[in-house]
């Protein structure tokens, strides 16, 4: 099952704090004598980010319920764009923690952590 990602939820993420790590995709070995061993075992896997996102007080209380209700606390897919505009499929892989921006008292930071599946 997918779900898309709600319209009425933050539509991209922060340039300060983005953060994107490729997919791991290779195994290392240690050997008695000489460099280790390392060798591909697969071609594609998920790679992770995470998205600073930046909330009003409706997108914070929207956000909540889209990760608890649609997104299954991170068991269910979901449909967006990443930060190139390119459509992707990806999973919250840790619930949501806001905190209040600098300087505001209506705005909500969250570093959204998400694995986009290959």
């Amino acid at each position: 099952m997918t779900v898309a990602w709600g319209a009425s939820l933050p539509q991209s993420p922060l340039i300060e704090g983005y953060d994107e790590q490729m997919p791991d995709l290779v195994i290392r070995s240690k050997t008695t004598v000489g460099p280790g061993k390392v060798r591909r075992v697969a071609t594609t896997g998920p790679e992770l980010q995470v998205w600073p996102l930046m909330c009003t007080d409706a997108q914070r209380i929207a956000l909540k319920s889209f990760f608890e209700n649609d997104a299954a606390h991170g068991t269910i897919n979901i449909t967006h764009t990443d930060i190139d505009g390119n459509a992707i499929t990806f999973r919250i892989t840790q619930p949501p923690k806001f905190r209040l921006a600098p300087n505001s008292h209506n705005r909500w930071l969250t570093d959204l952590q998400i694995m986009i599946l290959p």
